[in-house]
């Protein structure tokens, strides 16, 4: 999106340190698999890349998350690609589905 890399990691790190406060977990240890089924009842908007070479475990992730949660499965996609590949079907994925759940 054109952040500086200094920018991007300072956000990620806060992000993350935020929500393992608000969770009580430290998210800084990778294990979401032990920690989304706590996200609920929250909920989830998985949107996933069938190329995504950084979560090769994703259906058992998906399986532990407990609803309400939705999935945008995209067989041609990697880590991160779906806002890239499919700009409008993705914002308007993401905004129908803040609009269900905050409106």
């Amino acid at each position: 999106m054109g952040f500086p890399l200094w920018l991007t990691k300072l956000l990620a790190w806060f992000i993350i340190s935020m929500t393992s406060l608000r969770l009580g977990a430290n998210l800084f240890q990778y294990e979401p698999i032990r920690w989304v089924g706590k996200i609920s009842p929250r909920p989830i908007l998985f949107i996933h890349g069938d190329y995504d070479q950084y979560l090769p475990d994703f259906d058992d992730l998906y399986e532990a998350a407990k609803p309400p949660k939705e999935l945008w499965r995209l067989p041609d996609a990697g880590h991160t690609t779906a806002s890239q590949l499919y700009p409008e079907e993705h914002s308007r994925r993401v905004v129908e589905f803040f609009d269900r759940y905050l409106g």
